[in-house]
């Protein structure tokens, strides 16, 4: 007789309360509404459902991994209990929910949450559904383990991306036409064929003598591929001839390349831009593993993208050619990159830095065409997660590399932000107030109730002075709260002149009568009209006179970065000898402060206060200055829509990425890393702590700083609520989660805390719980990240194989010196 473990009651207890806590706060009623599979036409497989069965696949999987060395049938009960139990405590709860009114403390136990959790059966038949299916699921999911490692691996990978495919289809389904996918696929596929795997064939040999290739040289690869992806056009332009299918008529690639049938130049473009496939599959073929995986990875989404452009609705057949697509591309990566990392081994080296300059600009050339094949929508969420990759690079330096805790990293992208927005726009900083414009009013107009009126009138381009007798009271800066006294009235006269007084007379002649020749005194007071008095007005010439230079975005986008970068020195100066919690708590105050002083009353002139600063230009790109230019540049271009805003913050990624890279690499970075791991050992072996913080301080914060400029022109205003706390806890999550220290991490984290929740934002009210539980699944299952660094990569991997949290130090062994070093020193002596 089997025996039932304590341990899989306890994970069925635990998965009880789970799927108790999401069916309270009502995630199962709105995750039904999205459909994921379409099993027929009327009826999908919701995202609930996937919910649900996945908690009871994972109860019984849960269990199962505590049972060390069961037999399959010990593994199958255990499994069933905690998947019976997470089931049957599902099903009392619908069934008392069902009689007892809940909604008085939970609201979200409606009468279509429970016809949900019971999957639209009534009474008795939806209970034993939840009972029977929770023990067959969990039976089900303990025999998973079963499987070998790597068949476990595959499979929850390949489902994973399965289910988000059908999760996403609605904003991916008009990306990509699957003709051109396939297109796409045939030449890159037929370079890299020819280039790799034939390579060695009697044709590739032939193809090698003629180009008079040396032992590990690329002329024979190239040509390969090449001839290759001639062919492949060559084919494509065939099947156009005659007559092409309806796929292929409609397809993008082809109606841009195609123009005419007939035409002689539209079967060349074929055929060159097959050639350039063709070499880029050659390149792939000789690149190393990481790329060429990268590589594989991206012509698969390609075809994932073209099944789903052609499904629309994602059905079962649909959803298990997209799995059979993810399975083949970790078969193949699994088998081929071994071989590309042997034919990119073999290379020379200077060919070898050509391969990865080659790799770079073929990386960069895609990114630049994404806008032109997405939609307006995921092209903004691209311009969202490259402003918090720019963010995230620069916590990198400071939190991965230096490992100086920052909770307060926002304030460097405010910074960043409010600079642009003071250098670029009309304000008190770049334009101040004028002096001849005055407004003057008496004593009498304050009793007569006018002086709070004509003192809220005032405009940025005009001074109000208020005049009474023995008291001269003077408004000298614009919206100032407090009206500064003179002493006298001679202190008065001093500060305003008789160009003053004229210009005063000239725009407003009603106020003639009231003026004495050299004097401000008044005997009446002067009543504006409240409807239609305005206060004189600041003409465009005199604004020309008066205002200080508003510099362009491209002048002002450098000298953000080092604002915020002088601001990243002036933090690092008082907490340089701060730790861990203590550093953190002074960086998130640092954070708060610079929200606060943005949102203060005080410097509300400078910065906008609650409201802002608004109407801050789009970057302009001015080519009419120079001379044989296209027609296409002799208009200025304005980035402000999302597309063109793209490759500003793509440009700037690249920038920073590359800086970053070469500062990881460096005697700098190096000290970081020393710095991060033990500060004392750090500054026993020479390295200067002062330096190393304020500089990581510093670079960081001029990262943040770049960032900030782009987000302000992006959005023509910034506002003091979008730089809070949780932006920073947002920028510390993604490094954790994409891995420490690693500038892909930074990528792939980013898109997976900011990017993914973009796209879904039906589900906002869940997003920060799926936020912190996949915060609580990361640490326990993958500290190091998703693409750690390779040093924390192998530390996690000593950890493990320690097994008591200490890294394996290798042994020490004390080698006699060679004969030759011997003699070296007997020579010397």
């Amino acid at each position: 007789m089997q025996k039932i473990s304590r341990d899989s009651l306890n994970l069925g207890l635990i998965f009880t309360a789970a799927v108790l806590f999401v069916t309270l706060i009502g995630m199962p009623a709105v995750f039904d509404e999205t459909a994921m599979i379409f099993l027929t036409a009327e009826s999908a497989l919701t995202l609930n459902q996937v919910m649900l069965i996945g908690i009871a696949l994972g109860a019984g999987y849960a269990a199962a991994r505590k049972q060390t060395g069961a037999d399959p049938a010990a593994l199958a009960l255990n499994g069933a209990v905690a998947g019976g139990v997470t089931g049957l405590a599902l099903a009392v709860f619908t069934a008392l929910a069902a009689q007892v009114d809940l909604r008085g403390v939970f609201v979200n136990v409606s009468p279509e949450l429970l016809n949900v959790l019971s999957f639209g059966e009534p009474g008795v038949a939806g209970l034993l559904i939840l009972l029977v299916g929770g023990v067959a699921l969990g039976a089900l999911g303990a025999l998973l383990t079963r499987l070998p490692a790597r068949v476990q691996s595959v499979g929850v990978v390949t489902l994973f991306i399965t289910l988000l495919v059908g999760l996403l289809q609605s904003n991916i389904n008009s990306l990509i036409n699957p003709a051109d996918a396939l297109i796409v696929t045939l030449w890159v596929g037929a370079g890299y064929l020819a280039a790799g795997r034939y390579g060695n064939s009697s044709i590739g040999r032939y193809i090698g003598a003629l180009a008079d290739d040396r032992a590990g040289g690329m002329r024979a690869p190239a040509l390969r591929g090449l001839l290759a992806g001639l062919l492949a056009g060559l084919i494509v332009a065939l099947v156009l001839l005659a007559g092409g299918s309806a796929g292929l008529e409609a397809s993008l690639l082809v109606k841009g390349l195609w123009v005419d049938q007939s035409t002689l130049a539209g079967l060349i473009l074929i055929l060159v831009t097959g050639g350039i496939g063709g070499l880029a599959g050659m390149l792939l073929s000789v690149s190393p593993a990481t790329v060429h995986n990268m590589g594989l990875a991206f012509i698969t989404l390609l075809l994932v993208l073209g099944v789903v452009y052609a499904e629309r609705k994602l059905s079962i057949v649909g959803a298990l050619i997209v799995g059979a697509l993810i399975v083949a591309l970790q078969l193949l990566g699994r088998t081929t990159s071994r071989a590309a990392d042997a034919r990119h081994a073999a290379l020379a080296a200077p060919q070898r830095r050509r391969v990865g300059i080659l790799n770079v600009i073929v990386g960069v050339l895609i990114l630049l065409i994404v806008p032109q094949i997405s939609n307006l929508y995921i092209t903004s969420v691209l311009d969202q997660v490259g402003l918090y990759i720019l963010m995230g690079l620069g916590l990198n330096i400071v939190v991965g590399y230096a490992g100086l805790l920052d909770l307060g990293y926002v304030a460097f992208f405010a910074i960043g932000a409010y600079a642009t927005g003071v250098m670029t726009t009309p304000n008190l900083v770049t334009c101040p107030p004028p002096g001849d414009n005055v407004i003057v009013m008496t004593q009498a107009n304050a009793d007569a109730g006018y002086l709070e009126d004509s003192y809220r009138a005032l405009s940025r381009e005009s001074v109000g002075v208020v005049v009474d007798t023995p008291a001269v009271y003077a408004a000298n800066v614009i919206r100032r709260t407090t009206i500064v006294p003179f002493d006298s009235l001679d202190a008065a006269m001093a500060a305003l002149d008789a160009g003053d007084i004229a210009a005063v007379v000239g725009q407003q002649p009603e106020l003639a009568s009231y003026l004495a020749a050299g004097s401000l005194v008044t005997s009446e007071p002067f009543r504006p009209n409240r409807t239609t008095w305005e206060p004189p007005r600041f003409t465009e010439t005199q604004r020309a006179a008066w205002c200080g230079p508003i510099l362009p975005f491209w002048a002002a986008w450098p000298l953000s970065g080092l604002i915020a970068g002088i601001a990243g020195v002036l933090l690092g100066i008082p907490v340089l000898r701060m730790r861990g919690d203590y550093l953190a708590i002074v960086t998130l105050g640092f954070g708060e402060i610079i929200r606060i002083v943005t949102l203060s009353d005080t410097f509300a002139d400078y910065l906008g206060g609650a409201q802002g600063v608004t109407e801050i230009p789009s970057p302009v790109i001015d080519l009419t200055a120079l001379s044989g230019i296209s027609d296409a540049f002799k208009q200025p271009i304005a980035l402000s829509s999302a597309s063109q805003v793209y490759y500003l913050i793509l440009f700037s990624v690249l920038l920073i990425m590359f800086v970053a890279n070469r500062l990881s690499h460096s005697r700098l970075g190096r000290s970081w890393m020393a710095m991060r791991e033990d500060e004392d050992v750090a500054q026993a072996m020479g390295i200067n702590l002062v330096n190393a913080k304020l500089l990581a301080f510093s670079i960081g914060a001029t990262f943040s700083g770049i960032g900030g400029a782009v987000f302000g022109s992006w959005l023509h205003s910034i506002f003091p609520n979008s730089f809070t706390l949780l932006v920073s806890i947002n920028v510390l999550s993604l490094i954790i989660i994409g891995g420490m220290g690693s500038i892909p991490g930074v990528v792939i984290g980013a898109f997976a805390l900011i990017g993914l929740p973009e796209v879904l934002r039906e589900f906002s009210d869940y997003r920060m719980l799926a936020f912190g539980a996949l915060l609580v699944v990361m640490m326990l299952l993958r500290p190091e990240g998703l693409l750690p660094a390779r040093p924390r990569k192998l530390e996690n991997h000593q950890d493990q194989e320690n097994g008591t949290g200490e890294a394996i130090s290798p042994p020490q062994t004390v080698q006699a010196a060679p004969p030759v070093a011997e003699a070296a020193v007997e020579g010397g002596n």
